[in-house]
């Protein structure tokens, strides 16, 4: 199948698919008489594969793993398991940090000085501290 329907199969954009290739995500295509890509059905699962796991926060580093794990032998579900709760850990960190940053932005904006010309501004000076 070309491109685009790959594309449309996937909900991923052609350059995207283009860039999985480029990078060694997925395997290069065989091409047609006429020079187009004919990408393999089986390449369906696996961009959906690396799309899904990039919503739930993982890295391409991490989907490369993640997928070598499914083709190398010894790999096991306690193993995916690990990466999964490593995951939640990482997010439990950014979430405890956005909290953090909120709270410096709240205090921060306690301190405008609404109303005042910009070399008055309160919360630009208190970033230069």
């Amino acid at each position: 199948m070309n491109r685009s329907r790959l594309a449309s199969l996937t909900d991923i954009p052609g350059r995207t698919i283009r860039f999985y290739e480029d990078k060694g995500f997925i395997p290069v295509p065989n091409r047609t008489a006429n020079g187009y890509r004919d990408y393999d059905k089986n390449m369906v699962p696996l961009l959906k594969f690396i799309k899904n796991a990039q919503q739930l926060g993982f890295s391409l580093a991490e989907i490369k793993e993640l997928s070598n794990m499914k083709v190398v032998s010894g790999s096991s579900c306690e193993s995916v398991h690990k990466k999964a709760e490593q995951k939640i850990e990482d997010i439990n960190r950014k979430i405890s940090e956005l909290y953090r940053i909120k709270d410096a932005l709240s205090k921060f904006t306690q301190h405008c000085s609404l109303g005042k010309g910009i070399k008055e501004c309160e919360f630009l000076h208190l970033l230069e501290k």
